[in-house]
């Protein structure tokens, strides 16, 4: 069986293997992975490369390296192509989805303050750092 390689794909070859990532190398397979979540270029994917796709979206979501506004990219791509795809792929898309946002939203300290406003109150004010 022989497997054709897209040519958008060839130049990410040595980076599907690499852990961690410099910026440029971040930003190189950012590009392609972008470029390959539009529509038009997804549909002459062949489904392991695809796969492939979703497996760098994984790798980019999670990578400091990132810009959280190019993160958001990944995001409004996934979100595009998730009204056009499969079922199977939905459901991917869906856990990338739910994955970025865990990224993206800031988490609140709660702190309880120390001193009462008055000798009887009892309330708790509390401070959002």
């Amino acid at each position: 069986m022989k497997i054709i390689i897209p040519s958008s794909l060839v130049s990410l070859l040595p980076y599907f293997k690499m852990r961690s990532m410099d910026m440029n190398e971040t930003e190189a397979i950012f590009r392609i992975v972008l470029r390959n979540l539009t529509l038009s270029n997804w549909s002459d994917l062949l489904p392991e490369a695809q796969q492939q796709m979703f497996e760098e979206v994984t790798k980019l979501i999670s990578c400091d390296a990132l810009p959280l506004g190019k993160k958001q990219q990944l995001r409004m791509s996934l979100d595009t192509l998730c009204s056009c795809v499969s079922e199977v792929h939905k459901n991917r898309i869906s856990q990338l989805l739910i994955l970025s946002a865990g990224y993206t939203i800031h988490t609140l300290t709660v702190v309880k303050k120390s001193t009462p406003v008055s000798k009887n109150d009892h309330s708790l004010d509390f401070l959002a750092i």
